[in-house]
């Protein structure tokens, strides 16, 4: 079970207001904490024609290296937004549900740090990321 002391973040959800604690949020999101992640959404920096040139196979490294941002944004995300529904339904199952998410965001940020190295291998790299979400049962698109 996470122990913190510190700022407490509310989130409001159909179930009623969830506290959480600052330091768990920033355990799970590393870049950007936000309301609506899904591509689609305004505060999102991607349009129809970027995500369907990705998904047809499109080489780009600008256009790879914002979906694999992206990705590792709604990702978190959502992982965050299912933390915070399961504490408030069961929070030592919110507890148990991070600590099995904890591989799957190390691994997401460590393929998304090897963007900058790795400039010839983006394509690579990006359909990694997206694997590795699927492989959790988190589908971006």
């Amino acid at each position: 079970m996470e122990r913190c002391s510190g700022v407490v973040l509310v989130f409001e959800t159909m179930l009623g207001p969830v506290e959480v604690p600052e330091e768990v949020v920033k355990k799970i999101i590393s870049i950007e904490l936000a309301n609506c992640f899904h591509w689609q959404c305004p505060s999102i920096d991607l349009d129809y024609s970027e995500v369907m040139d990705f998904l047809e196979g499109k080489q780009d490294p600008s256009l790879l290296r914002k979906i694999a941002q992206y990705i590792l944004v709604y990702a978190e995300n959502l992982v965050l937004t299912n933390y915070v529904y399961q504490k408030a339904q069961d929070p030592r199952s919110a507890d148990k549900y991070f600590e099995s998410m904890k591989p799957f965001l190390r691994e997401l940020r460590r393929l998304y740090g090897l963007l900058d190295e790795k400039c010839d291998s983006y394509r690579l790299l990006v359909d990694e990321m997206l694997g590795l979400c699927l492989r959790y049962g988190i589908d971006p698109f």
